[in-house]
Order: structure tokens, then C-alpha cells, then sequence
């Protein structure tokens, strides 16, 4: 089992997948780019909306910009080489990490909602707070999105090597052992009945 583990783990990795897949070596670059876009667009707006808040809301800006800020830290030490235990990066392989980007990243956004409906109670003013909710839904849909698109390439990939390496099975040599079961056998039980006919030596 663990040999067997080990050959999908190698195959993944040998499918090269990494998000956007186009092939072209500015394309991790370019998905670095958006994903710093998306997170300073972010955290601008929620630096907005803090500034426009007062008493309990501003308290609430400041732990839902301040979770925010924590995972983003969080990822660096997953993504970024010599960052984590002396291995090139933790790559999404640390659960206790991944535990605290996804716990940071979605109380930050589960707590915009109470805020878009304090903020309008109290100046009816929302436009910036829904701003801020969309900018984190798209920001977490584009984290979503690709990881879902990392494990289907990769596990196509994957099969298709594993295809590759590995011949495919004759059609008449897995239906011998059939066949012959059937010519030994002179009857076969189906939910109670029982089908008879006779074999080739009593014919």
C-alpha cells in the first residue's frame, strides 16, 4: 500500500500542474501578481471601512482586518521557499498551517455579513462594506477555484501516465477464466431458480 502511495504521489508530481495551466514560465508569476492584487484590494478595503467606523463596528473592522492580515502571513510561510521546518516550502502539506489560513481567511469573511448590517443601521451607507464582502468572496473563489483545478489536471495527469506505463490487459485472457468456469459447470443458481443445460463432454 505504501509502494502504491508513493507511485501516485510520483506520477502527480510528474504532471506539473499549477493553476491557469498554459505551459508558459510567466504563468506563476501572473497568478502571483492577481493574488497580491486580490489581497491588497482587500485590505484596502477593509482599512476604508475602518476609518469610516465607530465604537463596536470599528472594533469588529479591526479583528476581521486583523485575521485577514494573519492569513496572509500564514500563506507566506506555506508558499515561499526556506519559510517553513528547512524544507523548499510547505506546499499545502502542513495541516496544522492550512488549519490556520483557512480558519483565519473564513472567520474574516463570515463576519463581513454582520458588518455590512451594522454598518447599515448605523449610516446606511453600504456600499464600501459589500465592496469589501465581494473583493473576499472573489479573493476565496480564486483560492478555491484553482485548487480544485490543481487536483482534477493532476489527477487526469496522473492516469494518464499511470496508462501509459502500464499495458493494457488482453480482452480473451481475462474472459479464459470464465470460460472455462462455464464448460465445467452444468448448472448455475439465479435468486432461487435454476438454469441447466448441458456441458460439451455430455454432448
Amino acid at each position: 500500500m505504501a509502494d502504491e502511495a508513493l507511485t501516485i504521489k510520483t506520477k502527480f508530481d510528474k504532471a506539473k500542474v499549477f493553476g491557469f495551466h498554459t505551459g508558459h514560465e510567466s504563468t506563476p508569476r501572473f497568478i502571483f501578481l492577481l493574488g497580491f492584487s486580490m489581497f491588497a484590494a482587500v485590505t484596502a478595503l477593509y482599512a476604508v471601512n475602518l476609518s469610516r467606523s465607530e465604537g463596536l463596528t470599528h472594533s469588529l473592522w479591526i479583528v476581521v482586518l486583523t485575521a485577514h492580515l494573519a492569513c496572509f502571513v500564514f500563506v507566506l510561510f506555506d508558499a515561499f521557499p526556506g519559510m517553513c521546518r528547512n524544507k523548499p516550502s510547505a506546499s499545502g502539506e502542513l495541516w496544522p498551517l492550512q488549519l490556520l489560513v483557512i480558519g483565519c481567511g473564513s472567520f474574516a469573511t463570515l463576519l463581513l455579513p454582520a458588518l455590512v448590517a451594522r454598518t447599515a443601521q448605523e449610516d446606511g451607507d453600504v456600499a464600501l462594506a459589500v465592496g469589501a464582502l465581494g473583493a473576499a468572496c472573489a479573493a476565496n473563489a480564486m483560492m478555491l477555484a484553482m485548487v480544485f483545478e490543481y487536483f482534477h489536471r493532476g489527477t487526469r495527469k496522473a492516469m494518464e501516465l499511470a496508462e501509459k506505463a502500464t499495458p493494457a490487459p488482453s480482452i480473451g485472457a481475462e474472459a479464459a477464466p470464465v470460460a472455462a468456469t462455464l464448460a465445467d459447470a452444468e448448472s448455475v443458481p439465479l435468486t432461487g431458480l435454476t438454469f441447466s443445460w448441458a456441458t460439451p463432454a455430455a454432448r
